[in-house]
């Protein structure tokens, strides 16, 4: 990735402004495929950047700051897992991380993780294929391990719709993993949850 750039969403508008920064990134388009993390560039992003509950990076080309070709967003998020939810390989390397909550009802591992909480590709620019998603996803789990070694940690979630398979299916071969079991709340839920183990 010499050929490009990551720019922290506040760093940019430290930079430009943020009515600019508003206007650079007003056209970034997913081609359709998901409305919502389009308008969460153009304001959610802003908004968690300046409050520090996430932070968003964008991915431009060297010298271009006009033209963003992807972006993420990144939080730190506690997160409770059923014993129920995982398979025995899950529960043994989760056990090692995670703080066990026995209840009568229900024994949950609860894990300090890292979040992907946005990650979209623009598809409005003819430069958005300098980066693949398999690129950006390996980028982006190396700026993690980054964090882990500064902090700890080893667990990353993230998010998808139901609908989308062919989403599902690309996280799964950049080593996402689905639970055994969906949790309560997917129940009728339009998001899936998958999470992978950080290793060197």
């Amino acid at each position: 990735m010499s050929e490009l750039q990551i720019i922290k969403l506040s760093d940019f508008v430290r930079d430009v402004g943020e009515d600019e920064a508003r206007k650079r990134l007003s056209s970034f388009s997913c081609g359709g495929l998901n409305g919502e993390v389009e308008q969460y560039l153009c304001d959610g992003a802003f908004r968690h950047s300046r409050k520090k509950t996430s932070i968003t990076y964008l991915v431009m080309a060297n010298g271009d700051t006009h033209n963003c070709l992807a972006y993420y967003t990144l939080a730190v998020k506690p997160f409770s897992v059923k014993f129920s939810r995982l398979t025995a390989r899950q529960k043994n390397e989760m056990k090692d991380l995670a703080r066990i909550n026995i209840s009568k009802e229900e024994k949950n591992y609860g894990i300090s993780s890292y979040l992907i909480a946005q990650l979209a590709k623009n598809y409005a620019i003819a430069g958005g294929n300098m980066i693949s998603g398999r690129d950006l996803i390996g980028f982006i789990l190396d700026q993690i391990r980054g964090i882990r070694d500064q902090v700890g940690g080893k667990v990353v979630f993230l998010e998808y719709e139901k609908d989308k398979p062919k989403l599902r299916d690309f996280y799964k071969s950049c080593a996402f993993e689905e639970f055994k079991m969906p949790s309560d709340a997917d129940d009728g839920s339009s998001l899936g949850q998958m999470f992978c183990f950080l290793n060197d």
